[in-house]
């Protein structure tokens, strides 16, 4: 014989949840199911940095690939960091990080806005790469 033991407090929490949605507006109902639009004005990317203690042969051999793949060199990061349009984390002797910024100037509410998003995610600036960036 099993039995299942449920606390009254789970119950009672899931059954107040839905006498509360029973009286939200059609305001509240459509904020909680509206997508996040604060990602659609940011711009993430990853950058890739190769390993100090390389030796400089090897940095300049993949600058150089960088070059022939048409990458974007991203000097904000380092002196050889690259812009890549693909993920090449756990690739060896590279540091590859993620870096976020608004896409546009970004009003003083969507900026505030995106500083709580960023302090929420634990993710640290990165004033590097231009104002309101960050590392993810």
């Amino acid at each position: 014989m099993m039995g299942i033991m449920i606390s009254p407090c789970f119950l009672a929490d899931t059954i107040g949840y839905c006498f509360k949605r029973l009286f939200y507006t059609a305001n509240q109902i459509a904020e909680r199911e509206a997508p996040d639009t604060m990602l659609s004005q940011i711009h993430r990317f990853d950058v890739a940095c190769p390993a100090t203690d390389m030796p400089a042969a090897e940095q300049e051999n993949w600058a150089g690939y960088a070059a022939e793949q048409g990458w974007p060199m991203y000097p904000q990061a380092g002196v050889r960091c690259f812009n890549p349009d693909r993920n090449l984390r756990g690739v060896i002797g590279l540091k590859v990080f993620m870096v976020a910024c608004p896409k546009m100037l970004l009003s003083a509410l969507d900026q505030r806005r995106w500083v709580a998003y960023a302090a929420d995610h634990d993710w640290g600036p990165y004033p590097q790469a231009g104002a309101g960036c960050v590392d993810p």
